[in-house]
């Protein structure tokens, strides 16, 4: 059986951008302060927002494929599922971050860093899915691969989520809301942890530790049972379908995602990014409706989303490297580090994600078709 979402796939791409956009800013601040940054106060939580897109779009998938599969063959196989994810995940996630643990004070001495990276600390964070936990409870060290806590949350999050659909599937709005309020309880725990000290990662505990982002998760799962359940989208599918609604929320989404709206601090605090993945989730149904306002579908984005995970894994070691030979060899100026450094960045990603994903990761990916049921390809 096929399944196949329309316009998921510059979805994918859309979300990995925004997360390369406010890195490069980043990067740019770290490595040359006095350069050109104009645009950093627009882009200073972009990839957040970026990141949680891609938790929501995971939601929604996932659950749509899960639950299509339980009512088709009544229940869920496990084995295949996770046999399914190691086929997607782990190559690329796995011969990157051995790939950087080994090599990265090599890198660090070429641009005149002097530094040993504890290797076997890192290597079994990263070897049990767990960089989030090292970026909330080990001592910081620049090996940190900090890219890949994200993938971990994921991962962390699929070690649950199939097993909740299979025995939860006559009840699964009520299993949905309890992973919602399980990450607003858990946001709202972790944020007044860290605001007694009792957790100080390097990172905001909020933001990393998995449980605070099965909201997000929840929320994409959510998305997904109302276009699931014919009687509850008929109830919504006009407004869903809606252009001006569907711009209007668009609109709203760019606002916050680029900082000209702001939550008032609590609301980060409290109820991380819970809003802007309400707003992802409806364009996400929006999306897919057949009568989006925006045509996703152009040969050169879907081919970007497609090479999304790898866009995202690689990204920040393009950028910092691209940023040290631009340190050493550009000089100063709008041109040069607002437009042709970025451009650089997302070109040169772009193209090495592609190569990897033609030549590495799709041996995995025909290996994992002989273990797909309900198949997430054009019909």
């Amino acid at each position: 059986m096929k399944i196949y979402f329309k316009n998921l796939d510059g979805l994918r791409f859309i979300a990995a951008f925004l997360v390369i956009l406010q890195h490069e800013s980043d990067y740019k601040s770290y490595a040359v302060p006095t350069y050109s940054n104009v645009f950093k106060p627009y882009l200073a939580d972009i990839g957040r927002y970026g990141v949680t897109l891609f938790f929501v779009l995971s939601g929604f998938l996932i659950t749509y494929l899960l639950l299509t599969e339980k009512k088709t063959r009544q229940t869920v196989d496990i084995k295949k599922f996770y046999i399914r994810r190691i086929l997607r995940i782990w190559p690329l996630y796995f011969a990157f971050g051995i790939l950087v643990t080994f090599t990265i004070d090599f890198v660090l001495r070429a641009f005149g860093v002097n530094e040993r990276t504890p290797i076997l600390t890192n290597l079994i964070f990263l070897l049990t899915f767990s960089v989030n936990f090292q970026l909330l409870f080990a001592a910081y060290n620049r090996g940190i691969i900090e890219i890949l806590w994200s993938v971990c949350v994921e991962e962390q999050f699929y070690a649950i989520w199939p097993w909740a659909i299979n025995w939860g599937f006559r009840r699964i709005r009520s299993v949905i809301f309890i992973f919602i309020g399980i990450g607003v309880f858990s946001c709202v725990l972790m944020h007044s942890l860290a605001e007694k000290g009792i957790i100080h990662g390097q990172m905001n505990p909020v933001y990393i530790f998995p449980l605070c982002r099965f909201g997000h998760f929840g929320i994409g799962a959510y998305a997904a049972y109302l276009l699931f359940d014919v009687k509850q989208y008929s109830k919504i599918s006009r407004y869903i379908r809606n252009k001006f609604l569907q711009a209007g929320v668009i609109v709203l989404a760019l606002l916050i995602s680029f900082q000209f709206i702001r939550f008032p601090s609590f609301v980060d605090s409290y109820l991380l990014d819970m809003i802007p993945a309400l707003l992802f989730a409806c364009i996400i149904l929006s999306s897919v409706s057949g009568n989006f306002v925006f045509n996703l579908e152009g040969w050169l984005i879907r081919q970007m989303g497609t090479f999304s995970y790898g866009i995202y894994i690689i990204h920040p070691s393009i950028g910092q490297i691209t940023i040290g030979i631009f340190k050493k060899y550009i000089p100063n100026g709008f041109f040069n580090y607002e437009i042709f450094y970025p451009l650089c960045v997302t070109v040169m990603t772009v193209v090495i994600a592609g190569i990897s994903y033609h030549l590495y990761e799709k041996q995995f990916l025909k290996l994992k078709k002989r273990f797909t049921i309900i198949q997430n390809h054009p019909v």
